[in-house]
C-alpha cells in the first residue's frame, strides 16, 4: 500500500521543496501580472478606450474610437512562455537560496561574549 501524498512530500529534499514553492510563487505572480491590465481596463471600450489582457505581450484587445477586436495566438503563446520562464527562474533562485542565512538570523551568532 502506498504512503499518503503528504508523507511522500516529506521525503523530498528541502531543495526540491523550495524549488516547487518558488515555481508556484513565480508562476502565480506572472499570472497576476497578466490579469492586472484586464482588471484596470475592464469595459473601457464603452468609453472609447481599450480593454486589454496580457503582460508583457497584449494578446487580446478590444475597443477604441473606431471599434476593433484583436486576438493574437502568438501573443498568448509568448505570454505562457513568459509565465513558465518566470516560474522556473524563481524556482531555481529559491532552490539555490542558502539556508544558513536563515539559521544565523534565528539562532544568533555562535560566539559567546565573555563579560569580565
Amino acid at each position: 500500500m502506498a504512503d499518503a501524498p503528504v508523507l511522500e512530500y516529506a521525503r523530498v529534499s528541502s531543495r526540491w521543496r523550495r524549488f516547487g514553492l518558488g515555481v508556484v510563487v513565480g508562476s502565480g505572480a506572472a499570472v497576476i501580472a497578466n490579469v492586472v491590465p484586464y482588471v484596470f481596463t475592464y469595459h473601457a471600450w464603452r468609453y472609447d478606450g481599450f480593454e486589454q489582457i496580457g503582460f508583457p505581450m497584449t494578446f487580446r484587445e478590444e475597443g477604441g474610437d473606431s471599434y476593433r477586436y484583436m486576438y493574437s495566438v502568438r501573443g498568448l503563446i509568448l505570454d505562457v512562455l513568459f509565465c513558465l520562464g518566470v516560474g522556473l527562474a524563481s524556482g531555481l533562485i529559491a532552490s539555490l537560496w542558502k539556508r544558513h542565512v536563515f539559521r544565523h538570523i534565528h539562532q544568533g551568532p555562535k560566539e559567546k561574549i565573555s563579560t569580565s
